[in-house]
């Protein structure tokens, strides 16, 4: 039958008229995003579990809903018809399955708002401890390396296992891997908050990142299996809205507990947060688990491409770090390093274009100008944000000797323009359809406002901070919604959930290399201006291994013009004014290579999306 004598049908007869008009529109999009499509007669029946399934064995079809009116209409055709007929579900058998759809409202939206509050709590581990890290490290007693580390080792766990967690959430479902990265987060957690050790805090905050990239990658492509293209934005707005809550309250958190010496609690907070998942998660997540052997699902991971990555990285970013402080830049323990990771990079990608099993990183759909563009994009993002989320905090605390707490509120114009801008942004491109004009005016903000950063100094008025990190923070805001819709513009259906995990991952990428450039271009610079200074000189490389613990001692130092005190201000302030100037140059670059982002159209409507999957039905028909 097709669509058009689909239309003209009688509706008045019970069967489809009787089983759609019980459905909500809620529930009708439900059902009508489990029409197969071409190449996947069996959409999402891997990932979903009954609820979500079609409400007919194997396909959901028209002929099957209207089955009862065409038992009226053809009661005088053939035994064999007859007996074809009677393997048809009628409608007494499809609206008993009205009960199950009317479960899926609430059973999704808790599933979607534990989600949200998991990914709150991954903007607090992410945000909230770089105000606190003098205090942990003159606790601990760590140097700038390991404290710098605390962040990047962090952030190079969730960048590695992103692309895992996505492949085998294919092989073994959703529910188990968001389950894992679940457990790894909460004992990530618990191990740092309970470590007396700099070493413990450092393995507890990795086996934390572990979980982290889990919980990143996993929630956007649950969002994108489930949901319908209309609320596919209300799913990312809210996620969204979470990152930008955890980033304007995660620097208020950290610095008011370590200010009090609770600086422990920035990791005991997860465990409350993390229980609630374990029991939410279980019960009200229908995902289904795939079918399969576990040896054969465990070759089909890219393992060695895993492996290739992630050791790579590793051994450049140990390099970065400690170049030029613990070991010369051109002593083979540096540049030994570096020529292995890039050797290894080389190796990873050969690999991933010539490898029998699927790579970790699904590249090959999306060489289109625009994602790489966008990808691009989302690295220089991720570097620009948190180098200024972890070096804003010591300029505040080094040259202006403000307390924690006062550290997180001076925070509060980058991060609030940030949250506010970000929000509004994505409303706007969802109602506008166009998002290369956010992608260009976010980057020359960045670029005006980074480079601006580098005007600060140890005098600077709070009116002259709060001014230009409002320019910075603005255009971070508008490009976080900006470049993810982008990336996501050139993608397919089928491969869209690689889209969206393929953006995360290089923001995330971003945001490791941030914190691990800023600190080695901080620690090298305040060694030099140390050296220039005739009484620090010969405490230079001491003070520029602890750069970090040594802030606690500059604010216990007496004050005054010409003292101790403020020529070690005047260092730092010098030595983060590099990290403000290479940023801007990179979103420059940025900002250049953007204009050849192309205009696409973005998430269809929920009524094109439909109609898309019924053309491609009647086509497979």
């Amino acid at each position: 039958m097709s669509r058009s004598e689909r239309s003209d049908s009688d509706t008045s007869q019970p069967g489809a008229a009787q089983f759609l008009h019980g459905l909500s529109p809620r529930q009708l999009q439900h059902l009508q995003f489990s029409v197969p499509i071409r190449g996947t007669p069996n959409r999402l029946s891997q990932f979903l579990e009954e609820p979500r399934r079609p409400p007919v064995p194997n396909r959901f079809t028209f002929d099957a809903l209207d089955s009862r009116t065409k038992e009226t209409s053809g009661r005088s055709r053939s035994s064999t018809r007859s007996s074809t007929r009677s393997e048809t579900p009628t409608a007494d058998v499809l609206l008993k399955e009205l009960p199950k759809l009317k479960k899926i409202d609430w059973k999704s939206e808790a599933t979607f708002w534990c989600l949200s509050l998991l990914n709150l709590v991954a903007a607090w581990n992410a945000t909230s401890i770089s105000v606190a890290l003098p205090t942990i490290a003159g606790e601990l007693h760590g140097y700038a390396l390991q404290s710098f580390w605390l962040g990047t080792s962090f952030l190079l766990a969730a960048t590695a296992f992103q692309p895992i967690y996505t492949s085998c959430s294919d092989i073994f479902g959703r529910k188990p891997m968001l389950l894992t990265a679940l457990a790894f987060s909460t004992v990530g957690a618990f191990l740092a908050a309970v470590t007396g050790k700099f070493t413990g805090l450092l393995l507890g905050r990795s086996v934390q990142g572990i979980g982290g990239g889990g919980l990143y990658a996993l929630t956007h492509l649950i969002g994108t299996d489930l949901v319908s293209a209309k609320d596919r934005s209300k799913w990312s707005n809210i996620i969204g809205a979470m990152w930008a809550v955890g980033a304007v309250t995660g620097p208020l958190i950290g610095g008011a507990l370590a200010e009090y010496g609770q600086w422990r609690w920035i990791f005991w907070i997860n465990l409350p947060f993390c229980g609630l998942a374990f029991v939410i998660i279980p019960v009200f997540a229908q995902l289904k688990t795939p079918d399969g052997r576990i040896r054969e699902k465990l070759r089909k991971v890219d393992w060695l491409g895993f492996f290739l990555f992630t050791c790579s990285l590793i051994s450049v970013l140990l390099a970065l770090t400690w170049g030029g402080i613990l070991h010369p830049w051109n002593s083979f323990r540096t540049t030994l390093p570096i020529q292995l990771g890039l050797v290894g990079f080389m190796a990873f990608l050969l690999w991933s274009r010539f490898s029998p099993v699927q790579p970790i990183l699904r590249i090959s759909p999306f060489m289109d100008l625009t994602s790489l563009v966008a990808y691009f994009g989302a690295v220089m993002q991720g570097m620009i944000g948190f180098s200024a989320i972890f070096f804003l905090p010591l300029y505040f605390e080094a040259a202006k000797n403000v307390s924690l707490v006062r550290t997180g509120v001076s925070m509060l114009p980058w991060t609030l323009a940030l949250a506010i801008f970000a929000l509004t942004t994505a409303v706007y491109i969802v109602k506008s359809r166009h998002y290369r004009p956010a992608i260009w005016l976010g980057w020359f903000l960045i670029t005006l406002g980074v480079a601006l950063m580098a005007l600060f100094t140890r005098s600077s008025t709070t009116a002259t901070f709060v001014g230009i990190a409002m320019v910075s923070g603005i255009g971070l805001g508008v490009l976080y919604p900006a470049l993810s819709i982008a990336s996501q513009a050139p993608a397919q259906n089928d491969n869209l959930p690689f889209a969206v995990t393929n953006y995360s991952f290089f923001q995330t990428l971003g945001q490791t290399l941030g914190v691990a450039v800023g600190g080695a271009i901080f620690q090298n610079q305040l060694h030099r201006q140390l050296l220039k200074n005739p009484q620090l000189e010969r405490l230079a490389q001491a003070y520029a291994k602890d750069a970090v613990a040594v802030v606690q001692a500059i604010r216990a130092m007496p004050g005054g013009e010409g003292t101790l005190k403020t020529d070690l201000a005047d260092a730092y302030v010098h030595a983060l004014r590099p990290i403000w100037i290479v940023m801007a140059a990179l979103a420059g670059v940025a900002f250049a290579v953007s204009f050849f982002t192309r205009a696409l159209a973005i998430n269809r409507t929920e009524e094109q999306e439909c109609a898309h999957q019924m053309r491609t039905f009647d086509e497979e028909r």
